[in-house]
């Protein structure tokens, strides 16, 4: 008994799995945040474009020997530009143009891979390492996201009319288009900070399912926000210590606890509602 015990307590012993915990939840929070405004707005597919978009600014900055951060948010911010140039200039519907740009750029990316000779691993680029953290890392992660939900919370009352009722923005005197940049931008940052952690390909799991577990459990949005920042600090905490016990990768099995639970949240919230109506 007590070794299992010593077992089970081990990993909080560890730098490194008590750093991936710091960014992970931190993270999670973030993103489920972000998520409830990306649910509302019906953003999904952007964040999925913009997510794998990084990829070729990622490469390139490398092979000029710049910071990765840097490479992955011109590519964020080149890649949202083109799809507001595209919108402007042709008659084609959004979701067209943003499957069109992530074709491009994820494509672009992998092209760059194989011709560059580059000491980065393409798994970690796709599925994250978040295990793999070091302190400076850490460090510069935590106050870019810090910062981050300064601004959401800052600007939350704003973010939230832009979601529900561009109308109401309009008549306070708001910017639609600034708003519109403003969360593609915090959108973008987000991104880029969590590539290196979560991943390309798993990212986008983090800015949608907390935000899509909240408005199950509530149609007020500011308990919505309350239940997303938990369930994903919690699902992301379960999932990176279920990964050092089981030795797999970490971002693919927190998105597999995510949906699992979500699932159980649907089955649990439809049966009540019956039950209800019974």
């Amino acid at each position: 008994m007590y070794d299992f015990i010593i077992y089970l307590i081990e990993p909080f012993y560890l730098p490194f799995i008590q750093r991936a915990l710091l960014l992970g939840i931190t993270i999670g929070i973030v993103c489920a945040v972000l998520s409830c405004y990306l649910v509302l707005k019906g953003w999904a597919l952007i964040g999925d474009a913009l997510s794998h978009s990084l990829l070729p600014g990622v490469l390139l900055s490398h092979m000029f020997g710049l910071s990765i951060f840097i490479g992955a948010l011109c590519a964020a911010i080149l890649s949202t530009t083109l799809m507001g140039v595209i919108k402007r200039k042709t008659k084609l519907k959004e979701d067209t143009i943003v499957g069109i740009v992530f074709s491009v750029m994820f494509a672009m990316g992998l092209f760059l891979f194989s011709v560059i000779d580059t000491e980065l691993h393409i798994t970690h680029l796709l599925f994250g390492n978040i295990l793999g953290i070091d302190r400076n890392s850490l460090l510069t992660h935590l106050i870019i996201l810090v910062c981050i939900l300064a601004i959401i919370c800052l600007k939350a009352r704003d973010l939230m009319l832009f979601c529900f009722d561009e109308k109401q923005l309009t008549m306070q005197g708001m910017s639609i288009k600034f708003h519109h940049y403003l969360l593609l931008f915090l959108l973008s940052v987000v991104l880029v900070v969590s590539i290196q952690a979560i991943g390309v390909l798993f990212v986008i799991g983090l800015l949608i399912i907390p935000g899509m577990f909240g408005y199950s459990m509530t149609k007020q949005f500011h308990f919505m926000m309350m239940y997303a920042s938990f369930f994903s600090a919690l699902t992301i905490f379960i999932g990176i210590l279920v990964s050092f016990y089981l030795d797999v990768a970490s971002a693919p099995l927190i998105i597999v606890i995510q949906t699992l639970f979500l699932l159980l949240t649907f089955a649990l919230t439809s049966r009540i509602t019956k039950n209800k109506q019974i």
